[in-house]
Parts: structure tokens; C-alpha cells; sequence
């Protein structure tokens, strides 16, 4: 996706729902319609402060997540290129922790807190000198193999599925369409894999699209071109 053409390191925000406690079953609609416009005064609030004290976090990529239970939560890819960048996100992230019930979200999710990863037991923050492995885990783990992107897209819901900075949707050509495609295509390939004929896409028989959306199935891209 569109941080495979970044060069510097990103650092990985997440802010969740309300817990249960907070907010019951019978207002999860509700509160993902209103999620997107009370986001917006939640984010210009923290960031018109961080200005105020000369800091700046830049975020180049956000996508939208639905939960199981049926809530909507927020990925936000923000720029770690130097130390100036990682003040202003620790401050951005003690902002939003600061004030995060007021605008009725639930857990702040610091990128530089340690945490033991699932795969290996070893402890791992969501710091990323390659800003390409941050997309491949956003991508695989959010967008493609998990139902989670068609439950938002498909459901009530105010947040955009993704949002990429302006400069990069121009150089990468990430877009939520492509996005579909590519969840279309890692199914598609998986037919082939087993050997199967499927029904394949309009937008299949061209090379170029083609190669672009399958570029973010490696390596299973190299036997399906």
C-alpha cells in the first residue's frame, strides 16, 4: 500500500471504542455514526494544543477498523523521522489519553510501550524503521484476510475505511477501491493455489492493475502473474 513508498520510520496509534461498561449494545450504531465528526473536534483539539507548544505530529495514513462486537476503531500511521517527531507523539498520545472519555473513545494505545508479541514472546512496540513492514501488517492483518473492512464498509459506520496523506496517494495509487481489489485477489489466488478455476474480475484482464494489486500478496503475487 501506500507505505511502501515511504523511506523513514513510522509509529503505529491506535484508539479504540468505549468499553462495554461504557457503552452498551443498543448504541453501537449510534456511536459509529457519530465517531467520525467527534474524532475530527477530538483530533484538532489535541493537535491545535500541540501546536500551542511547538510540536507537530504528522499523520500520513489512517484506517478505520470494525470490531467483532460491532464497533469502529482507528490505525494511525504517523511520521517517526526524528526526535522533534517523537516528542510530538508521545505528547499527541498523552492528549488524547488526557481527554479521551470527554469525546467518548476508550483506550489510547502508546506506540513505545513495549508488549510481547503473539508470534515470538518477545517484547516489541509499534515503532517501524521500515515503514513497509507497518503497511504489511496493516494490509494482511486488517484489510485483506480479515472480514473486518467489508463489516465496516457494509454496516453503519462515519470514519472513511482508509485515508492516505494527499503526496502519497499520488505516488503509490492506494485508494479504497484498489483495496477491495485486493481482498478480491486474495481469494482469487488462494483458488488458484489449490487448483482451482474461479471467476475472475473484470479488472483482472489489466496488466497493470493486475500488477498492482497483486504486488501486495507476496510472494503469492510471483505465481499468480
Amino acid at each position: 500500500m501506500a507505505l511502501e513508498h515511504v523511506d523513514h520510520s513510522v509509529a503505529l496509534i491506535t484508539v479504540t471504542p468505549p468499553g462495554d461498561a461504557e457503552l452498551t449494545a443498543e448504541h453501537y450504531g449510534e456511536w459509529n455514526k457519530s465517531a467520525a465528526k467527534r474524532w475530527a473536534k477530538f483530533d484538532r483539539w489535541a493537535k491545535g494544543k500541540l501546536r500551542r507548544e511547538g510540536h507537530r505530529v504528522r499523520p500520513i495514513v489512517r484506517i478505520a477498523q470494525r470490531q467483532r462486537r460491532g464497533l469502529d476503531h482507528l490505525h494511525l500511521v504517523v511520521r517517526n523521522e526524528h526526535f522533534g517527531d517523537r516528542a510530538a507523539i508521545a505528547r499527541y498520545v498523552e492528549l488524547l489519553k488526557e481527554r479521551h472519555l470527554e469525546y467518548g473513545f476508550g483506550y489510547v494505545d502508546d506506540p513505545f510501550k513495549y508488549r510481547r508479541s503473539l508470534k515470538t514472546g518477545k517484547p516489541q512496540n509499534m515503532v517501524f524503521e521500515d515503514a513497509r513492514i507497518a503497511g504489511r501488517y496493516l494490509v494482511g492483518r486488517y484489510l485483506i484476510e480479515s472480514p473486518q473492512l467489508a463489516a465496516l464498509l457494509d454496516g453503519d459506520h462515519s470514519f472513511r475505511a482508509l485515508w492516505v496523506a494527499p503526496e502519497l496517494t499520488k505516488r503509490s495509487g492506494c485508494t479504497v477501491r484498489r483495496l477491495r481489489r485486493v481482498r478480491h485477489a486474495y481469494h482469487v489466488c488462494a483458488a488458484l493455489d489449490q487448483g482451482s478455476r474461479p471467476t475472475l474480475p473484470i479488472w483482472w484482464g489489466n496488466i497493470g492493475e493486475r500488477r498492482w494489486v497483486l504486488t501486495l500478496l507476496r510472494p503469492r503475487a510471483l505465481a499468480a502473474l
